[in-house]
């Protein structure tokens, strides 16, 4: 911890203290008063506490949350309990933090805090995107919008603009994210608090990085700087001259670019920043490395690495490992590069896998979906029926109507004397009540065939919702076909790099280094040229095109080897001759003979089916 954050935090604990001795003097609601001051002092040291020491924290919380429980002291414990999910979110325990932050949602609807809803709806919303289930973030943050609009709550409305764009960011739709920073950028000029404005011209300027329009990236985040700087946002400040530096390195210009980062650096020494001081390393080492400083470009990915420790994303560490790889590489320290390359390797596997769990989570969603897509469809055709007995009833009930009316007509024309006539003054009398009913119930009816059309316009739209989510599921299929064509692909590059490397390392034979090490790095790679996990990598792929393709050839084919299933697969790709054999690891006369066996094999001619392009 910092100085200044070590001192901050002995001044509330003073006050904790302080507080205690006046309860023993003070009356009963006294010690009330004193008990609320406690619960916020409780949650300022919960936040303080809260990344260096999560285990402090927590204490904090959970003194927090019995205290506010004993005095029914409602927003201390709905935000006892938002302080733990944000510490389990912070230590990307995802699963222990959601139900936090539900518990906290119930509280604050119970006790009607619509600013409180809506600073937890954007945090459920922000951790269902950390685990990648982008439609349950998205209905989240459309829930917190829509309260903050109606509550004119500006930073909520602005967490919400800002969570929405970094949603679409990280699923790589650019212009969506640009679009929502603006809204928000709009709320933010035409408020005159301008609430966390720094952060979203942040924001627009990483886009444009990523646009590779370097220019309007440099003109926003100088903005935010200027915008940080008003706020007096240590973090903010940083952020901004950090991406700054990132903009220069992009444009070329590494005198600027190492100026703005130095200024990062110290910032974040100052106030303690363990992410961010890992963002400052990772691009000084970047800039050293383009400046053919090597050594120092070393220094400081070590640096990174050593924060992430215990305590990194499987994406950071994949990065600092790639990074060292390839600096050793550049230095001509190819086994150190080889090494780095491993453990990249397999930071990124698990990433693989990840992604695939998230995937996995985004199926079974879209095929609950299905499930109640099928019941709305019931549902409509029930209102539909319900809609025509409704209709027939009307068309009755008219007739019934004009027949009554034509009959006292009649009757009318008939009476003759005087008391016929009041009689019949009588039935008109009788009449116009019935009308009265009659014009009532039909009114009645009229506001239910209303209903009905509304019911009808929500289906229409639930099923233009419908298409649009089976338009994302081909997208979801074709993206799995290019993620097959792009495995195939790395499988083939993969073992050629390992072959040309298994070369390159026999010519150094006639170097400085013994015979008996190089003899031990071929035969890691040669162990590694045979290794099934990329297979199965494949495989997985493979099945998601082609479902049950292996089960369905072991079954007519039983006496097939592993060896023939995967050329057969291979050549059902189209593959050529040449490109199974780097597959394989063979000659392509080897890929050759073997086909001719497995054609043989499955009872096929060599210039059949089984034949690959060539």
């Amino acid at each position: 911890m910092c100085p200044q954050a070590k001192s901050e935090a002995d001044s509330l604990i003073s006050k904790l203290k302080n507080i205690e001795r006046g309860k023993d003097i003070a009356g009963e609601r006294g010690s009330i008063k004193l008990d609320t001051s406690k619960v916020k002092l409780l949650s300022a040291l919960t936040l303080l506490f809260h990344q260096t020491d999560p285990q402090r924290a927590i204490k904090y919380a959970v003194n927090q949350y019995n205290i506010s429980k004993a005095i029914d002291y409602k927003w201390g414990m709905a935000n006892s309990l938002e302080n733990r999910g944000h510490i389990y979110d912070y230590r990307r325990e995802y699963d222990k933090a959601l139900p936090f932050f539900q518990q906290a949602l119930l509280i604050h609807q119970q006790s009607g805090n619509k600013i409180g809803i809506v600073d937890v709806n954007n945090d459920i919303g922000v951790l269902y995107s950390k685990k990648g289930i982008y439609p349950e973030a998205y209905r989240y943050m459309l829930k917190a919008m829509g309260i903050a609009k109606l509550q004119n709550d500006i930073p909520g409305l602005v967490s919400s603009y800002n969570n929405i764009g970094l949603l679409y960011r990280e699923q790589q739709k650019f212009g969506e994210a640009l679009n929502h920073y603006f809204k928000c950028l709009s709320v933010q000029l035409n408020h005159k608090g301008n609430y966390a404005i720094s952060y979203t011209y942040l924001n627009i300027a990483e886009i444009y990085r990523i646009r590779k329009q370097f220019d309007k990236g440099i003109k926003n985040a100088m903005l935010g700087l200027e915008a940080a700087r008003k706020e007096d946002d240590s973090i903010s400040i940083a952020n901004n001259y950090s991406t700054l530096g990132n903009l220069y390195i992009d444009k070329g210009n590494l005198k600027q670019a190492l100026e703005c980062h130095e200024i990062a650096l110290e910032i974040r020494e100052n106030i303690d920043d363990s992410f961010g001081l890992f963002t400052s390393y990772m691009s000084y080492s970047l800039i050293y490395s383009k400046k053919a400083n090597e050594a120092e470009a070393l220094l400081y990915a070590k640096k990174a690495l050593k924060l992430l420790r215990g305590n990194g994303e499987l994406s950071m560490l994949a990065d600092c490992f790639k990074r060292l790889s390839e600096i050793y590489a550049s230095s001509g320290n190819y086994a150190a590069a080889y090494n780095s390359h491993l453990i990249y390797k397999k930071y990124s596997d698990s990433i693989f896998n990840s992604e695939n769990e998230r995937k996995l989570t985004e199926q079974k969603m879209n095929f609950e979906f299905n499930r109640l897509q099928e019941k709305s469809k019931k549902s409509a055709q029930e209102v539909l029926i319900r809609q025509k007995r409704i209709q027939n009833y009307t068309l009755c009930l008219s007739i019934a109507i004009g027949i009554l009316i034509i009959l006292l007509l009649i009757k009318r024309h008939n009476k003759k004397s005087h008391m016929k006539h009041k009689e019949y003054i009588q039935d008109m009398d009788l009449l116009h009540e019935e009308i009265n009913i009659k014009s009532i119930e039909t009114q009645s009816l009229k506001i239910e065939n209303e209903d009905i059309q509304l019911k009808n316009d929500l289906i229409v739209t639930e099923n233009e919702h419908e298409k649009r989510e089976r338009e994302k599921l081909q997208v979801q299929l074709d993206f799995n076909r290019r993620e097959l064509a792009s495995s195939t692909l790395y499988l083939f590059q993969k073992n050629q790099m390992l072959s040309e490397l298994k070369k390159e390392i026999e010519g150094l034979k006639k170097g400085s280094i013994s015979v008996e090490n190089i003899d031990k790095i071929k035969a890691v790679i040669q162990q590694n040229l045979y290794l099934d996990a990329d297979w199965e990598k494949f495989k997985l792929h493979f099945e998601q095109v082609h479902p049950d393709f292996f089960k369905d050839l072991n079954e007519k084919y039983p006496g097939l080897t592993a060896y023939e299933v995967r050329l057969y697969a291979y050549l059902h790709m189209k593959l050529s001759t040449k490109e199974i054999a780097g597959l394989l690891n063979i000659t392509p006369a080897s890929v050759t003979k073997a086909k001719v066996r497995l054609n043989k094999k499955i009872n096929r001619s060599s210039d059949g089916l089984m034949e690959s392009n060539d």
